[in-house]
C-alpha cells in the first residue's frame, strides 16, 4: 500500500534523525515513529512545506517536498493530511481513489 502523509504545518522539516539530533514537537516525533512503523509494510513518502530536499532513510521511506511525492510512488492509496492542508483540494483531484484521513491533533472548540 502506498501511504501519503503531508505537513504543511511543521516549524522545520524532521526526518528519523531529527528525534536524536534537534529534538522534536510532540507531532512530529509521533509522525516520524508512526511513518517508520508503517513503512515496515508499505511504502511511505511524508512531504513538509519548509523542506527543499529529499531524504530516504531507507527504500520504503521517503521525507520530500510538496509535490515531489510522484518520484517515490505512482499514486498514493491513502493521503494522510496534518491539520488543515492548503493542498486537500488539489490532491483530491490529483488521486481521486486515493482514501483521505485528517490527522486533527489539537482540538478545535465550537
Amino acid at each position: 500500500m502506498n501511504i501519503l502523509v503531508i505537513d504543511p504545518k511543521c516549524p522545520i522539516p524532521y526526518d528519523n534523525h531529527s528525534i536524536d539530533s534537534s529534538g522534536l514537537g510532540g507531532t512530529e516525533s509521533t509522525i516520524v515513529k508512526v511513518v517508520n512503523k508503517l513503512a515496515e509494510k508499505h511504502s511511505v513518502v511524508v512531504t513538509q512545506h519548509l523542506r527543499t530536499n529529499s531524504i530516504s532513510p531507507n527504500e520504503k521511506l521517503h521525507y520530500t517536498f510538496p509535490g515531489n511525492e510522484s518520484n517515490y510512488m505512482k499514486a498514493p492509496d491513502i493521503i494522510i493530511f496534518i491539520q488543515k492542508s492548503q493542498y486537500v483540494r488539489q490532491l483530491v483531484f490529483k488521486y481521486p481513489k486515493a482514501r483521505k484521513i485528517l490527522w486533527l491533533h489539537n482540538f478545535i472548540e465550537d
